[in-house]
């Protein structure tokens, strides 16, 4: 069991402490005890000390213990964190590096077009001190958002299981990054976006499926438990057999063998969707009908989250994560696919829940915090790019995160709310309309190739839930994007006469109710979604709206 110790209040946070002493007094009204943690011996009783204008060393202790020193282990939150071994993620980095160049070295006649870094006597000038050879690449929008992001979450693994921090994974995900950019594609240009990809999109995804692998590990034992653990973590099972460490097993579990001394909301769904598409530029809707699969895996890898219990904790592990996927295939293949990993990494969790007479719970808990996340959708665009998918895709940086949850009467209610400034890959919707009015000569190289730009902006989302006893439950949410192209540092600059300037924006929101069958562990619901997507190039404005209705039968766990 984790040991707890008493951690002096950092000075530089006096000034605030009328506002936390005032915060804490809400949280615990005076004269009411404070519920025993879930963690660690029972300390005393605490009652909120009374705000005063220059706090005493008492009051500073009682604060501290609202906020209580904890050493974390967010992978396995019921144990005392391993030394990290550096050493050892150095290395396995480095063989992951001398692989990735073998097969790269092996496929290098489909690399030439890519070698357009000139290697005459300037070229360590230009690579390492003007940055001239630092530019945006234009290669395949799936190579560019789905490779780098699978390679920067092994990078982060690496160090994520060899018991680095998320600092420090994040760190050692950096590196692979640039080794890889900088000296492993010596005969290329140093790719900007693959930099940033492999190393933020690589920690969302990396910590997300770590955090994952380590909570299937401390299952039961059961195969399946123990198969997804490896898929999803396969350097951990790596290091369990070099170390000769057995799994690490919760000491409690659920009915399916999951670890339930933390928090988990796990949904499989599949269903049938009707979408009506307009556009501006046809003359009419246009209908389609779809299967659908959808998968979303949500965990608070929090010790006692959920339980009954009242605590608060300062967090730095990357404990709350989401993992999200869904596609939709017709008469003609597939039709729609989005991907979600979203990690918070830093933050703060309160948590006041009780139990009640009815055998349910009563009260609240929150996290408050930082998070990132990467995402990226292909929707059928509806004729509008000639035949090619609308791809959107966002690389998020460290932005603020908060899920709240509320327990009352046999309710639960789930509120979520994310926001991120992000780097985009967004195709061009209003490309072709430009293309057939101006052509295509002088244009960026990767708006010209690959149809889409490189992007910077904002995303925010918003997220709504109402369940009773298990069985209805209703869901709201609300998304919106808005980015603006980069420009000027396009891999063949030079070449480009008309810099072409873009903005995209999407709109998304939508509901759903659903059901329980007969007290089966299936429910049946309903929803109706609708996403509004518009680009902008000069003059010209295209716009797309999708609205689908659909049923489905989903799986929670």
């Amino acid at each position: 069991m984790a040991s707890q110790h008493r951690v002096p209040l950092p000075k530089r946070i006096a000034p605030i402490l009328p506002i936390l002493l005032a915060l804490s007094a809400v949280l615990a009204p005076p004269g009411t005890a404070r519920a025993v943690p879930l963690r660690g011996p029972a300390p005393e009783a605490f009652t909120p000390p009374v705000l005063r204008q220059a706090p005493s060393d008492a009051d500073r202790d009682r604060l501290w213990k609202i906020f209580r020193g904890y050493h974390h282990n967010a992978l396995y939150p019921d144990r005392e964190a391993a030394r990290p071994n550096h050493a050892r993620a150095i290395v396995e980095l480095g063989v992951i590096l001398v692989f990735e160049t073998a097969i790269y070295a092996a496929i290098s006649p489909t690399q030439r077009t890519d070698w357009d870094a000139r290697l005459d006597n300037r070229y360590p000038l230009r690579r390492w001190i003007s940055f001239r050879d630092v530019r945006f690449d234009n290669n395949a929008f799936w190579y560019n958002n789905v490779s780098h992001p699978l390679l920067g979450s092994y990078y982060y693994q690496v160090a994520r299981t060899n018991d680095l921090g998320p600092g420090g994974a994040l760190a050692v995900t950096a590196l692979g990054a640039s080794v890889w950019e900088y000296i492993c594609e010596f005969r290329e240009k140093v790719s900007i976006n693959d930099l940033v990809t492999t190393t933020v999109a690589g920690m969302a995804l990396g910590e997300t499926v770590a955090q994952l692998g380590a909570f299937f590990e401390r299952g039961s034992g059961h195969w399946l438990h123990q198969g997804l653990a490896g898929l999803l973590s396969p350097t951990r099972a790596l290091h369990n057999h070099m170390d000769k460490t057995p799994p690490r097993k919760a000491e409690r579990l659920d009915d399916l063998g999951l670890p339930a001394d933390v928090s988990h909301r796990f949904a499989f769904q599949a269903g049938w969707s009707a979408t009506r598409t307009t556009t501006t530029e046809s003359s009419g809707p246009a209908w389609r009908n779809d299967a659908t699969l959808d998968l979303d895996l949500r965990l608070s890898n929090i010790l006692g989250a959920g339980a009954p219990g009242t605590f608060a904790d300062h967090l730095t592990e990357g404990n709350v994560t989401r993992l999200a996927a869904s596609v939709a295939f017709g008469a003609r293949g597939l039709r729609q696919m989005s991907f979600l990993s979203r990690a918070g990494i830093v933050g703060g969790y309160l948590q006041d829940i009780q139990a009640d007479g009815a055998g349910g719970r009563r009260g609240y808990s929150v996290f408050f915090g930082g998070a990132t996340s990467f995402d990226l959708s292909a929707v059928d665009a509806a004729g509008l790019l000639g035949g090619r998918f609308d791809l959107w895709s966002n690389t998020g940086l460290l932005g603020p995160l908060i899920v709240a949850e509320g327990f009352v009467d046999g309710w639960t209610l789930t509120g979520t709310f994310e926001a991120y400034p992000v780097f985009s890959l967004v195709s061009a919707l209003a490309l072709p309309s430009w293309k057939a009015a101006h052509g295509h000569e002088g244009l960026p190289s990767i708006l010209r190739e690959q149809g889409y730009a490189f992007a910077i902006g904002a995303v925010a989302l918003g997220e709504f839930r109402a369940e009773y006893r298990g069985g209805f439950e209703a869901s709201a949410s609300v998304r919106l994007d808005k980015v603006w192209s980069l420009n000027g540092v396009d891999r063949f600059q030079e070449q480009v006469t008309d810099d072409l300037p873009t903005s995209e924006r999407r709109v998304a929101y939508g509901a759903r109710v659903g059901y329980r069958i007969l007290g089966s562990p299936a429910r049946v619901g309903a929803s109706v979604n609708r996403m509004i997507r518009t680009g902008y190039l000069r003059q010209f404005v295209v716009q797309r709206a999708d609205t689908t209705i659909g049923l489905d039968l989903d799986l929670k766990f």
